[in-house]
């Protein structure tokens, strides 16, 4: 199960690293939210994926409490916000699919099917 967390914790650390880049004005617009804008991000698209930090690292807090490395004796929260990051990553990936960008469809999609994965097997654990 440790390899399982492991991986989760490097793709969602991936996944931050990247949309820190895209915060900070990174010139990744054809990689990420559908390819429609070449180069920097508007500022909107870049305030969204700001929260979109938010969300992964509040992922990775609950797959430590999950995995009882901190916040112990919330189990039936934890699992509960378990089971909705995991609808949250299936309804990422199908937009990924969707959308007309390749890069969508061949990097981001399997990554989050991965995670949705990944965080389903965490939540089935103990």
């Amino acid at each position: 199960m440790f390899e399982i967390f492991v991986l989760y914790s490097c793709l969602l650390s991936m996944l931050v690293l990247f949309h820190l880049f895209v915060v900070f004005g990174a010139r990744v617009g054809k990689f990420d939210y559908g390819g429609f804008v070449i180069g920097k991000l508007p500022v909107g698209i870049r305030i969204f994926s700001g929260l979109y930090i938010l969300i992964l690292l509040a992922s990775e807090f609950f797959v430590l409490s999950k995995m009882e490395y901190i916040l112990f004796g919330y189990e039936q929260i934890v699992n509960t916000v378990m089971l909705g990051m995991s609808l949250f990553f299936a309804v990422v990936m199908l937009f990924h699919m969707v959308v007309k960008n390749s890069w969508n469809r061949q990097i981001w999609a399997p990554i989050n099917l991965v995670l949705m994965t990944a965080s389903i097997m965490i939540y089935f654990t103990k």
